[in-house]
């Protein structure tokens, strides 16, 4: 793998990392008083970092999560909240979700329902009334009356009311799981809706917990009908399960999940072309997740080679982007760039 990564690649990571770091420095001093000279900083710091710098890396992170400060600072509000939730994850699986970096960013989320104009309230009453009458008709857990309760909670997220969407939906799956059973259908569609609902709000923790409800939920359905998933099915279902760990630092919890993944794919024999060329795809991204959690560990050349392996998987079938990133990745946990600095 060393043979692979040159010199002029650690040389143009340091470069990178030295460019965003002085703008990021810059910044924080211009935060408080001067937040518009200070985003007109981080503008193109940012976008040097998707290109050359590894997402693993804080400085990636953090520059990002500035700039999203500085959106809020500026009264932008509603950009804020478009890049805000993307911006916790990224702090949070390269911080963890408890850094004071993260706790910064949901503060001024929680402050959206007091900033802005209030959203969605007529139609959040309405929804509710409307799940009320549905339930009261139609029982508790009929499809309908679901249905009903999750555009409650579509409501809820719009009105920026995000601890009352979890509330609700920690309420309606604990009902299901009780009268239904752990792996019933209705615990199936709430549990992922309120996974997906807390991972693009950022709310690491609480997507997490509700995905595994899913994960045990989809993986209980398998084995108790016998093969129902594929082994790209069965390994995609494993790869989402560790994404939600590592955006929540949870290494330990993601890498037996990635490695079985993994398992499945080298383990499984089917040879349709489809189904070859979607497992090829989704070998990369396990593999990188493997690479993500080894450096949440501990970092070192267990994770670069992980992240190579990605690298060399996605020349076949990955993005531009991909490629990039699983490079940038390898070249950073390997870590000669920081000789170049």
């Amino acid at each position: 793998m060393a043979d692979h990564i040159t010199h002029a690649d650690y040389e143009q990571y340091a470069s990178a990392w030295v460019t965003v770091s002085r703008a990021l420095d810059g910044a924080r001093e211009l935060l408080d008083h001067e937040p518009r000279r200070a985003l007109s900083l981080l503008h193109p710091a940012v976008d040097l970092a998707e290109r050359d710098l590894a997402p693993v890396d804080r400085l990636f992170s953090e520059v990002r999560g500035a700039y999203v400060l500085a959106l809020f600072e500026l009264k932008k509000y509603r950009q804020f909240r478009e890049l805000a939730g993307s911006a916790v994850r990224r702090l949070s699986r390269t911080h963890g979700p408890d850094s004071p970096e993260v706790r910064e960013l949901r503060a001024r989320q929680r402050q959206l329902p007091h900033v802005l104009t209030p959203r969605g309230e007529r139609s959040l009453v309405t929804a509710r009334r409307r799940a009320e009458d549905t339930e009261r008709h139609r029982g508790p857990h009929d499809k309908a009356t679901t249905r009903a309760w999750l555009k409650v909670a579509a409501a809820y997220r719009k009105a920026d009311r995000y601890d009352e969407m979890l509330r609700l939906y920690e309420e309606k799956i604990e009902a299901a799981r009780r009268r239904l059973g752990s792996d019933h259908p209705e615990v199936v569609v709430l549990a992922d809706a309120a996974a997906e609902d807390a991972w693009e709000l950022g709310l690491v923790q609480p997507a997490v917990q509700f995905h595994a409800l899913y994960y045990a939920a989809m993986t209980s359905r398998a084995d108790s009908e016998g093969a129902l998933l594929s082994a790209f099915g069965a390994a995609s279902l494993r790869h989402h399960m560790a994404a939600f760990h590592l955006a929540a630092f949870e290494p330990y919890e993601a890498e037996p999940v990635l490695r079985e993944g993994l398992h499945i794919l080298d383990t499984d024999a089917t040879g349709i072309r489809t189904i070859e060329r979607a497992k090829a795809g989704l070998r990369p991204q396990l593999e990188y997740g493997l690479g993500v959690a080894l450096w949440q560990r501990a970092g070192g050349t267990g994770a670069s080679r992980h992240f190579y392996r990605a690298f060399e998987g996605a020349r076949v079938i990955g993005s531009e982007g991909d490629l990039r990133t699983y490079f940038a990745c390898a070249v950073f946990a390997g870590e000669q760039w920081r000789e170049h600095l």
